[in-house]
């Protein structure tokens, strides 16, 4: 890899932890695939979400025999209902999950944050302040999560272990917050219309001094882009805002991103579209096999969704109709190999979320009652990350997000 090749990386430094400051105060193949227009008037909804929320479509025609029988899909269960805002309870599941990486995912909805720590096995879920007819994001950060609320501007710290109180003034914003490159930054979206930015700020609520100009025709707020920076979708396709600035990553839609780049469907002017890889350093990788492929029952009026493993070379996706069922396959992205799930949705389901491991070892989604599932994106099989018995019972979840173990 020459220098050239290298995506380009910004270097921000660490902020101060901001649980010491928390500890110190107060609680698509030969077949055509779906038309440029349909998929132009989707890309708003095929955009990812680092973690959070994600979308993407099937290139090649190869299918792996590696299939997992679905089992019916379960009745949703009964959730329980969340903590009391501000009530912190810990669960102890009496020792490590899954093979005990030191790896937290949470799980987020309205009125409630859970923190399942995979090293130990401690569930910790989180009363939040009646936020259940906002707009939310959810970020994890060095030492806590952050809450914003999209209405009011207004967002909330809850750091890990501890109650919620009020976020630093300097995170205040309408419209999401984004996680940032690092765990010690985020990026807020300032000023309106055609004089909109994204600016990166220190989770302790002080400006970086760096911001981007968001194009002035857009069709989506600005969502994460699965390594750290913001993606918009404008008049010509998806624009990244990078370190070097706004650039165009496709004139296509973006169904999945993750740490090394994006997968793209992109269609010429006859109406034959193809998956595409591009890299954040711009390169551009023909075709991504399996995109797009007719063995994968998605029907072309949707985009499905999806996200890229952190090596680039796998994507998740959700196939089906999302008004009927979805369900999770994972696509070898050079072979066009397909690992179909036991991981399926009932139409409107609670959440598409998906988030991998940073190793790419695991694979998590919210099931169709709810609740977090860990996928083994080699054999297909799910299991429930926390078992239903647990008392006070797990909330509705409708994202989940992981992060590394301090």
């Amino acid at each position: 890899m020459t220098d050239d090749d290298r995506p380009e990386v910004l270097d921000l430094g660490v902020v101060h932890e901001p649980h010491t400051a928390v500890d110190s105060h107060s609680p698509k193949g030969s077949r055509p695939g779906p038309s440029r227009r349909g998929l132009l008037a989707l890309a708003g909804l095929a955009v990812v979400g680092g973690g959070l929320a994600v979308a993407v479509r099937p290139s090649g025609s190869a299918s792996s025999n590696k299939q997992v029988r679905p089992p019916a899909t379960p009745a949703p269960t009964q959730p329980g209902p969340p903590p009391p805002s501000g009530e912190v309870d810990v669960t102890p599941l009496g020792g490590p999950l899954l093979d005990g990486r030191r790896t937290d995912v949470f799980g987020f909805s309205s009125n409630a944050l859970v923190r399942v720590e995979l090293a130990t096995g401690r569930v910790t879920r989180t009363g939040l302040p009646s936020l259940s007819q906002a707009d939310l994001s959810f970020v994890p950060v060095r030492g806590g999560v952050l809450v914003h609320r999209t209405d009011l501007g207004r967002t909330y710290l809850v750091p890990d272990g501890l109650p919620p109180e009020e976020g630093p003034e300097g995170l205040t914003g309408f419209g999401p917050l984004l996680p940032g490159p690092d765990l010690d930054h985020v990026w807020i979206l300032l000023g309106s219309g055609a004089r909109s930015t994204v600016t990166l700020m220190g989770v302790d609520g002080r400006t970086t001094g760096i911001a981007v100009g968001l194009p002035a025709y857009t069709s989506s707020e600005p969502v994460p882009d699965g390594g750290g920076y913001p993606l918009v979708i404008g008049v010509g396709g998806a624009y990244w805002a990078g370190p070097q600035g706004l650039r165009r990553v496709t004139s296509g839609a973006v169904v999945a991103s993750g740490p090394t780049g994006w997968l793209a469907v992109e269609c010429d002017e006859r109406d034959r579209c193809s998956g595409v890889l591009v890299d954040r350093a711009g390169g551009r990788h023909r075709p991504a096999i399996g995109v797009l492929s007719p063995d994968l029952p998605a029907d072309h009026a949707f985009v499905p969704s999806g996200v890229l493993s952190p090596d680039g070379r796998k994507a998740a996706l959700y196939v089906g109709d999302p008004q009927r069922s979805l369900r999770l396959v994972v696509l070898d992205l050079a072979t066009g190999a397909a690992t179909r799930t036991d991981l399926a949705l009932v139409g409107g389901a609670v959440s598409q979320s998906l988030a991998w491991t940073p190793d790419g070892r695991w694979l998590f989604g919210v099931d169709a009652s709810a609740r977090i599932v860990a996928v083994d994106p080699i054999s297909g099989r799910g299991r429930l990350l926390v078992p239903d018995t647990i008392v006070p019972a797990m909330p509705v979840v409708q994202d989940i997000a992981v992060r590394p173990a301090g």
